[in-house]
Order: C-alpha cells, then structure tokens, then sequence
C-alpha cells in the first residue's frame, strides 16, 4: 500500500477526511448513505473496503476491519502481526467474534500509544444500534455502545495516531451517543452525479468492448441513469452481455424505476408522466400559475421558483392528476412517497434518508407527498420512541434546503392541512398553496365531462354537454369520470360505439355519488383558508377576510 494520499485523486467526500484527519481536526467519522457501492479510483472499480485501502489507509501500519459477521479481518499479513504482538495474543484464532470484547481489546491496541493505525467498523448499526431501549439490548450489546459513545469523548483516543472509520448505510440508525458526538465528522457517502456515472460509463465500455450503446454516446446513457448507483451499472452492462444486445435508453426507463423503487424499500413510485397540463381540465388561473412556475424552471430564474407547493381541497378534485401533469409540463422526473411512515423503531428513519438521498441524486426531480395530512398527521405519534418526529423533522429540514430551490420541487396534497403542522405550510417551505374546489357552473362540469372522456377513449356524440351535465350538479371532477364510464357502458350495452346525449343523462340519473355535503364544504373552506392568492380563488372567495374564514371554520370544526 502507498505511503502517501494522492489527495487529487480522492472523490470529494473522501478529501474530506483526508483533510480533517491529516490535519487533527478530526480522528472519527462515521461514513454513512451510499457506502455498498463502488468507488472508481484510477481506472479501477473497487469495493468501499478497497478503495479505503488503497487510497486512504495505506499511511498506516496497521489496518484492523471488524464486522459482527466476520469477525475482525486484515488487509495483510503485516497489519495482522503488528495487531496481534500489540495485544499480546499469540495467534488471529484466538481472537474473540463479539462486539464488546473485540471493542475492548481494539481499545487496548490504541492506547499502547505506539500504534499508527487504522480501525474500520462496517455495520457499526448492528454493533450500536439506534432507537432501541435499554431493556431490550443485551448485556454485551449495552457494553459495545457504550464502548463507542466513550471512544467519541476520550481525548486519549481521539489524540491517538489512529483513525476510526465507523461505517453504516443509515446514519440515524447508528445510537445517538456516537451519531452526534461533536467529535465525530458523519461523512456522507453520495450517489454518483452524472459526470461520475459517465466516467463510470466510460470504463465500464473499455472493460466489457462487447456491450455497445444503441442510443448515442455515454453521457446520454449518464443522464438516462440518475438516482442509480455504479453497482446498478455495472449489473445493467453484465445483463446486456448476456443478452447479447446494445443498451438502449427506451428499455431503460421501466428497468431504472424497478431499481429505485425496490432500493428505496417500496417506500416510492418513480412516476413517468404521459401528459401535462393541457390534460387537465379547468381551473385555469391555478394552470396560469403553475405554467409560470414551469417556465421559470426552464429559464433557470431558480430564485422565482417555489420551493414547494401544496395542492389542498376536496377529495374528487383531481389535485394527484393534477400533480402528475405539472410534473409532466415541467419536465421533472417525479417521485411520489407511498408511505414514508412505518412503525418499525429505527428503520423508518433509515428509509427516509435513502429516498431523500435518491431525490437529491434524481434532480431536477418533482416530490410528490400524497395525502401528507394521513402520513404526518401533526408528525406526532405514541408508543414509537420518538420515530415518527424525528422523520417529520428530517422531513421538514429537506423541504426548507434552498440548495434544492429550481432543482427540486416539493409537492404536497391535502384535503386536511388543519391536521398538518402548520409549520410545514410556512414560507420558505410551501411558498404557493392552490385551492381546488369542485366544478361549480355547467361549463366547468361539460369541460371536465369531455376531457374525462377523452383520458379514457370514449367518443362522445353529444349535442348539448351542458344539459347533459346538469343532472351531475355538485359532482366532483371523480363523480364525472365515473358516470362517463358508466355512459359508455351502457351505450356498449345498446351496440353503440358512441356515447349519446340519451346515455349520458341515463348514467347521471342511475349514479349514486358518496357525498358527505358537511365534510365537504369544511374541506373548501379549508382550500380557501390556506390559499396564498386571492387571483386563485373563486369570485365569491375572493373578499371573505381571514377573520371571517376563522370564524366559519370554529364553526364547522371536525375531528
């Protein structure tokens, strides 16, 4: 191993430690996000452990690894000898497997204060876990955490010519103690950015000459896999030499979203939108706002660009098709949580750095948080430890990042916000809220009736929409797709390939819509409540007074 750092040759996170180590600022990190990846160091693709080898500890005598499942391990012969005679034990067999012996004899090495040593922990998660009580921790478990937590405050240890690198995917699942030791520099481990995927391309193309590319040159197909680590390349170059077929970005899309779908614990969908807003019917001043947000987005005026917007009215008022063809309009890859709350102590919170990391990877990404009123009702929850407020918390941290303004958008839908923190709805996290109301004149309905049909294929042979609308007064845009289906049923069943102005008014008699009318009107005030622009609002809004609004609301109040 070199006895020299190429400094220039080192990715950014990896300076990092370089540079802190080397200059005493700092002795313990702790490596954390994607750290089961590669690393390509000098042509060459490496393991995490390799590369940390090579490119990092090769400074050092002594390179001591420890997992719970191998035990401890040695780059070389050297290191291992030189470990051995520093703790007086005659042979690598009689070393002990558990974490809070081999901590304790780790601990003895370091203060024999002769040692220029390195000590890597992988899975430091399973060997100090997070979240959990005392009381369900063993005995030996106790003892290795709080091993660790005493590393951190040692200055013996912390002064010693040993670097400690502790490593875990997710830092929130490393305990407390050392996760936020101010001695300790977490070290975040990234997803590789396009130039890195290219370069990784790059060498991929020289080591397997066999796989080509259908579709132009490397840095399409490094744009094409944003949010995918150098693994999954590698994986994508090795199935398309068994196949025996180029790389083509058509076939890529559907394979990419399997891969971060089940990367991210089934937690998110990655969403391909076919349309934008021109499928979406009505409400043209909320289009009229939302065309502006994408316009600025395209001409890079970031700072005019929301960093996150909330779509809040009645359930049946399109705000998640909505959501869907904004993200289409603005070009954005867009990614929407399925559920980002699990009662599982620990593991929640791990799950939501990985997504939150592949968003950050994704970018220019739209995130979409579906009913955030049922995921993070008031970000409280009993009997959880504290899980569900710390993920509210993180959450909330990366929706007010303005590193993300332009690039990132956050989208929330609600027909509740009043059950939401009302924190989540500030400036500087959701700067524009649209109400969504539902279809209020036989116009807005006819528009809705014909796109409704035209998203579904259904030809319609309709001579006065507006008549055939009445019968859906107070229907929701959902209500109006559904009698539409149910129109074109009916003409299916008459032989018709058509749907008439006859089977149209039939299947709005027959229709029975499930509609609490109380529910929803405390639903529109809340959109009009929360809204922040009148020019949003319909006429009949536009002037009520926010003490007004309070009042009408006190007294409507649900649960």
């Amino acid at each position: 191993m070199a006895k020299t750092i190429d400094r220039e040759a080192l990715p950014a996170w990896a300076r990092e430690i370089a540079d802190a180590y080397l200059s005493g600022a700092a002795s313990l990190f702790l490596l954390h996000a994607n750290v089961f990846d590669l690393v390509l160091y000098k042509g060459e693709a490496l393991t995490l452990r390799e590369f940390l080898c090579r490119a990092l500890l090769g400074i050092k005598d002594t390179v001591i690894f420890y997992n719970i499942s191998e035990g401890l391990g040695f780059p070389d012969a050297a290191s291992e000898r030189e470990f051995l005679t520093g703790v007086g034990r005659a042979r690598k067999g009689a070393l002990p497997r558990e974490p809070a012996e081999v901590l304790l004899l780790l601990e003895r090495f370091i203060r024999t204060g002769k040692q220029n040593a390195a000590i890597v922990l992988d899975y430091v998660d399973q060997i100090a876990p997070a979240g959990l009580s005392s009381s369900f921790l063993s005995a030996s478990d106790r003892m290795a955490g709080t091993t660790l937590q005493r590393w951190a405050l040692d200055p013996q240890i912390l002064q010693s010519d040993t670097i400690i690198l502790l490593i875990a995917q997710h830092a929130s699942e490393v305990t407390d103690g050392v996760r936020r030791s101010p001695q300790v520099r977490a070290i975040r481990v990234p997803l590789p950015d396009q130039e890195e995927r290219g370069t990784h391309i790059e060498h991929l193309l020289q080591e397997m000459p066999a796989v080509t590319l259908a579709d132009g040159a490397p840095a399409q197909l490094a744009g094409a896999t944003a949010g995918l680590m150098r693994l999954h390349l590698l994986h994508l170059f090795r199935e398309a030499g068994g196949r025996g077929s180029p790389i083509r970005l058509a076939d890529l899309a559907e394979r990419k979203k399997e891969i971060i779908e089940r990367e991210c614990g089934g937690l998110v969908e990655l969403i391909r939108p076919g349309y934008g807003l021109e499928a979406v019917a009505g409400m043209e001043e909320a289009k009229r706002a939302l065309r502006q947000v994408v316009q600025n987005v395209r001409a890079g005026a970031y700072a005019r660009v929301p960093m996150g917007i909330a779509f809040i009215g009645p359930m049946g008022t399109a705000k998640t098709f909505t959501a869907t063809a904004f993200a289409g309009e603005c070009g954005m890859a867009c990614v929407k949580f399925r559920n980002i709350y699990e009662r599982w102590v620990g593991a929640s919170e791990g799950n939501l750095e990985k997504v939150l990391d592949v968003v950050e990877a994704l970018g220019p990404v739209m995130l979409v948080i579906d009913e955030i009123d049922r995921a993070m009702a008031g970000g409280r929850s009993e009997g959880d430890s504290g899980t569900s407020s710390r993920i509210y918390a993180r959450l909330k941290e990366f929706m007010s990042d303005t590193s993300h303004r332009g690039r990132i958008i956050t989208l929330v839908l609600s027909n509740r916000p009043d059950r939401v923190d009302p924190d989540i709805f500030r400036a500087g996290r959701i700067d524009l809220k649209i109400p969504f109301f539902l279809p209020e004149t036989p116009e807005e309905r006819e528009v809705i009736l014909r796109k409704m049909a035209e998203k579904n294929g259904i030809v319609l042979q309709v001579t006065d929409g507006l008549r055939a609308t009445e019968p859906m007064n107070g229907a929701s845009g959902a209500d109006i797709e559904a009698v539409v289906l149910r129109a074109a049923q009916m003409a299916d069943e008459h032989g018709r390939p058509v749907v008439t102005d006859e089977d149209l008014q039939a299947a709005a008699l027959d229709y029975i819509p499930l509609r609490d009318e109380e529910t929803l009107a405390y639903m529109t005030l809340l959109a009009v409540y929360y809204c922040s622009s009148r020019r949003l609002l319909p006429e009949r809004f536009r002037e009520l007074s926010g003490e007004e609004l309070r009042q009408r609301l006190r007294g409507m109040r649900m649960d």
